[in-house]
């Protein structure tokens, strides 16, 4: 926090600030960390404007910039616009304005054309004038070591690695936000040891332990008891315990069983990875379907774990995971 406050301070002064790329499992406290550094910025005074973007949610450089540009309250016609002109028009505002510009790109390993994005923002000062900077989120370490290289050169940033919280960590984390939540005397120790053991066998999310208590009180409440004990975080947590990657097949979609069969079928996705236009044309072979349809299949296979995805020179690759 004290690295991304060092960072972050020269817009403060209405000068560019530095970029960052905040990496580590989920629940350690990345865009915890980013969005509490916005709001320090905002209630700072400074002459800033701050935008937090989930890129699960806002996927395109179209679907960013255009963010930036509600939040600006720029007025975009019905018609639409080119994504370059939607970038024309914000900066052209943020210089007018004068104003800091600091944008939180969080899961970017989900965003298409991020390299065109990232090149845009990291050269706002040259190309446009405009001072601006990015903090980048991601699970993936390694997601900038994908970029092109003059990309990477250009938004030259600062990496901030998030390590898993350890079980003493989780264990300080969780009771003191079981003071907050629960009343005297109605949880116990051993309830909180269990949540910390079972998020711990997780990578240490915090986020999950926090969830893992919450369930157990809500399990008390349901079932009247004045109390909770480690039996009731088991309890609650039954019905939400995660199956074997290897079962995870049984309930797949149709559709993402037949692009698994797909990419199986297809040499090298099981190593090096293949085009996603190639998956794409085989799988058309089998089924017509709408590219939409094909790519929220394949974020489903990710997300399951079962293939992994990445960009090199805006081609998206995919490649089968072991468990697949």
């Amino acid at each position: 926090m004290r690295e991304l406050a060092f960072l972050l301070e020269p817009a403060s002064r209405g000068l560019r600030p530095a970029n960052a790329f905040l990496s580590g499992p989920p629940g350690t406290g990345k865009t915890a960390s980013a969005r509490f550094m916005l709001r320090q910025l905002e209630d700072s005074g400074a002459h800033v404007l701050t935008v937090y973007v989930n890129c699960w949610q806002e996927s395109t450089r179209l679907a960013v910039l255009s963010r930036l540009a509600v939040t600006m309250r720029l007025p975009l016609p019905r018609r639409g616009l080119a994504e370059d002109e939607v970038l024309t028009r914000v900066m052209e505002a943020l210089r007018k304005d004068q104003r800091v510009l600091i944008v939180v790109l969080d899961e970017l390993d989900r965003l298409e054309g991020r390299d065109r994005l990232l090149y845009d923002l990291s050269r706002a000062g040259e190309v446009h004038g405009v001072k601006a900077g990015v903090l980048a989120v991601s699970n993936d370490p390694a997601l900038l070591v994908r970029v092109e290289e003059r990309v990477r050169s250009s938004l030259a940033a600062k990496s901030l690695e998030f390590r898993p919280y350890s079980p003493p960590e989780l264990k300080k984390i969780l009771s003191e936000r079981a003071r907050m939540a629960f009343r005297p005397g109605t949880f116990s120790e051993e309830a909180v040891a269990v949540s910390v053991a079972m998020a711990s066998k997780n990578k240490g999310d915090a986020r999950l332990a926090i969830e893992l208590l919450l369930r157990a009180g809500r399990y008390a409440e349901q079932h009247g008891l004045d109390s909770v004990g480690a039996g009731e975080v088991r309890a609650a947590n039954e019905p939400f315990r995660a199956k074997p990657v290897e079962e995870l097949p049984e309930e797949l979609s149709k559709g993402e069983e037949l692009l698994l069969k797909v990419l199986k079928s297809l040499p090298g996705a099981k190593k090096a990875g293949v085009e996603s236009g190639v998956a794409y044309v085989e799988y058309l072979k089998e089924k017509n379907e709408s590219e939409r349809s094909l790519r929220a299949h394949l974020a489903q296979l990710e997300k399951r774990g079962l293939v992994e995805t990445w960009l090199e020179k805006n081609t998206r690759f995919i490649k089968l995971k072991k468990a697949s």
